[in-house]
């Protein structure tokens, strides 16, 4: 049978100290990093209002229907939001719904110009 080789390492009060010192800084780092990439998916919903202000995506009758149809496309989406009597969106997720919706429908056009 072998025999395992055990080393012994000395360390000085002060260098332990400093290792400990770096392990809780990238602890910390990586603690940080993990809470910012929850706060990116769980960002503030935004007033529908605020959306037609913006006329990004149109008057507010187009944003109303932009949201009727996200609402009957699934029930559990998490696009658009009803808080009482108001309406709040992901502004994140919609914007991606938006440009997905906005290419297919370029890409209808090229197909049949006379869909306008």
């Amino acid at each position: 049978m072998a025999t395992a080789e055990i080393k012994v390492v000395t360390l000085e009060l002060p260098k332990l100290h400093e290792m400990m010192i770096e392990s809780a800084k990238e602890g910390v780092k990586q603690y940080v990093k993990e809470q910012e990439e929850k706060q990116t998916h769980t960002e503030q919903t935004v007033p529908m209002a605020e959306i037609v202000k913006s006329r990004r995506y149109g008057c507010r009758n187009t944003v109303a229907k932009y949201r009727d149809e996200i609402m009957a496309e699934n029930d559990n989406q998490s696009i658009v939001v009803k808080r009482g009597s108001r309406y709040y969106f992901d502004q994140v997720k919609f914007d991606d719904w938006f440009m997905k919706r906005r290419k297919i429908h370029k890409e209808k056009l090229k197909v049949d110009p006379r869909r306008r």
